[in-house]
């Protein structure tokens, strides 16, 4: 599945999420359910009118003060009603206000944990986040989740997505539990990457295993590119050893660091996520990325591809020519994996599967587009467990190439013409 320019535009990293994310849910509350909502103002009826008279009493404060001052909305708004209609403010007061659009994921992450800190039952309040802002809502979840269990032992780490496991099923919000725990388990550990990762092993799953694992790697490239305030996350918010030195994020010296100190089962997340370290050390120059993903060990060059991949399509916010274009900078011989991390990430930001072949389309040659199409339909086999469905998705793409979206989404287990192996 699956960063700058890319930190509040991707949904990743990273990312993404379905209409799980606002289904309704039953109103009987949970046990040890906080009575602070109780006391807290009722949700907003026109999430504008809310966010107005925020923007209007809060404009022209310092940095620190505005973000306080933001904050004291959306908060009760969270305890109250949960994240849903929070976040509903929140994405009005991003068109009114540009530093709200910088600090979303901040805001989305500490509405988050008030939800949560206000209704503790992740099964009911981990639904109703979505993947806007970087699934800011998602990682609060789960981070006050740690911190009231005060532990994050196996038995605690197990229990954050159980809800949402069902055996060979691999839907968008088991996705989104399972990798929004790799970010939130960064954050709880006060972002010591070689901790976390050591958590997401606590899981039983491969699949959730490699999810996990997305979470904490794309935690620590956003962690280490471009810091987070503190919102609404006080110093009990962290549970690290004081006594332990600060885990090392990047080295602008040796851009295969991380990954050359991380044991053999971590190398395939972490060099798709490699690729926004190095992109951070090459100034977002897109020749210059591929050259360095292209000094990867050679079984993990693909796989650093697709993460320059899933940054273009941040950066150019979805825009499928655009994205194309980017791509056509890196080297020949590696490109169609590009190719693959644009149309995943065109899918994962609104799992929309019709976003990812208007991006396949575009491409020229046909072994790549079969690349292309195949790579759409393994998003398709997540998006839903029916056959009816990916069937009915596939008959979007262009009709020599429906049997490789076929093939991606499971269908068939028999590779068809035209889609190269795998080397």
């Amino acid at each position: 599945m699956s960063r700058a320019a890319r930190l509040w535009s991707l949904s990743a990293i990273g990312l993404a999420g379905f209409a799980a994310g606002t289904a309704l849910h039953p109103l009987a509350l949970p046990t040890g359910w906080s009575p602070r909502a109780l006391l807290a103002p009722r949700a907003p009826t026109d999430p504008s009118a809310v966010a107005d008279r925020a923007f209007r009493r809060c404009d022209g404060l310092g940095p620190s003060d505005k973000r306080a001052c933001y904050e004291r909305d959306l908060v009760p708004i969270a305890e109250a009603s949960g994240p849903k209609a929070a976040l509903e403010v929140l994405t009005q007061l991003t068109t009114l206000d540009a530093q709200v659009r910088l600090d979303a994921h901040d805001f989305a992450h500490a509405i988050g944990v008030a939800a949560f800190d206000a209704r503790p039952d992740v099964e009911h309040t981990f639904p109703e986040c979505s993947v806007d802002f970087q699934s800011g809502c998602y990682h609060g979840v789960i981070q006050a989740f740690f911190m009231r269990r005060g532990s994050d032992d196996s038995t605690a780490v197990r229990a954050v997505c159980a809800p949402f496991e069902e055996a060979n099923v691999y839907g968008w919000l088991r996705f989104q539990c399972a990798h929004g725990l790799g970010h939130g388990l960064t954050m709880l550990l006060d972002h010591d990457l070689p901790d976390a990762l050591a958590k997401c092993d606590f899981l039983e799953d491969d699949w959730d295993r490699d999810s996990c694992y997305g979470g904490a790697f794309m935690e620590n490239v956003v962690d280490t590119t471009q810091p987070k305030h503190e919102m609404g996350l006080p110093h009990r918010h962290v549970m690290h050893d004081g006594m332990r030195p600060k885990f090392k994020q990047l080295d602008r010296a040796d851009p295969t660091y991380p990954c050359s100190i991380l044991a053999d089962r971590y190398q395939t997340t972490c060099w798709e996520n490699q690729a926004s370290i190095i992109e951070y050390i090459a100034d977002y120059d897109v020749a210059r990325t591929a050259a360095g993903c292209d000094r990867a060990p050679p079984r993990y060059v693909r796989w650093c591809y697709i993460g320059i991949g899933t940054d273009l399509n941040g950066r150019t916010v979805s825009d499928a020519k655009s994205g194309l274009a980017l791509c056509d900078r890196t080297g020949e011989r590696w490109r169609e994996w590009c190719y693959v991390g644009v149309a995943k990430n065109l899918v994962e930001v609104g799992a929309q599967p019709h976003a990812g072949m208007g991006f396949c389309a575009l491409v020229t040659r046909a072994g790549w587009k079969a690349r292309c199409y195949e790579a759409v339909g393994e998003e398709i086999a997540s998006v839903s467990a029916l056959p009816a469905d990916r069937e009915r998705y596939c008959d979007e793409a262009e009709t020599p190439y429906r049997p490789a979206c076929r093939y991606g989404a499971r269908l068939t287990a028999t590779r068809p013409p035209g889609l190269p192996s795998v080397d």
